[in-house]
């Protein structure tokens, strides 16, 4: 049966180790944000972040697949999150199906905050998800929370209508 499963990825080598995965002949789900930055004199970049920085999902049958063990030896891969020794940890479909719902082509769409809603510090309360519950607000230029994903503290970004105020 076919699993979703999540390994960490070397710092800054998330699009290497997707590459490398899909060579392989895995399937990978690696969300991204795709941003415009407006200088000045009305000149504007885009540039693309990862979502989960530093983690990158990927599927298949743990029983039937033998080569998966090659994805821990990609390029651009540091190691499996692991359930036990030799057995890479599951992710339930019910976790990846609402994040996997939010994308279009790979990409969750971005949005700004409104900087007068919530300040740097706030604790606020992420509306539902995967990733609902309490954390804290520590940037607004897009609002951007700290969370414990996977053992570690992450910053991740929301759409302000995903997260509301903690009073």
């Amino acid at each position: 049966m076919l699993s979703w499963y999540v390994a960490q990825t070397e710092p800054f080598r998330g699009i290497l180790a997707e590459a490398e995965i899909k060579a392989l002949g895995f399937e990978v789900f690696n969300p991204k944000i795709k941003t415009t930055r407006v200088w000045s004199r009305g000149r504007t970049t885009e540039s693309v972040s990862h979502y989960i920085p530093g983690y990158i999902f990927t599927r298949f049958d743990i029983n039937e697949d033998t080569g998966w063990q090659r994805i821990n030896d990609a390029r651009g891969v540091k190691e499996f999150m692991w359930a036990a020794p030799e057995t890479p940890a599951r992710v339930r479909d019910s976790a990846m199906e609402p994040l996997m719902g939010l994308c279009v082509d790979g990409f969750l769409p971005g949005r700004l905050a409104d900087e007068t809603l919530f300040k740097v510090g706030q604790v606020v309360k992420v509306k539902g998800g995967i990733f609902s519950g309490p954390v804290t607000a520590v940037a607004l230029k897009r609002l951007t929370v700290m969370m414990e994903i996977f053992g570690a503290k992450r910053e991740i970004t929301l759409a302000k209508k995903d997260v509301e105020s903690i009073i």
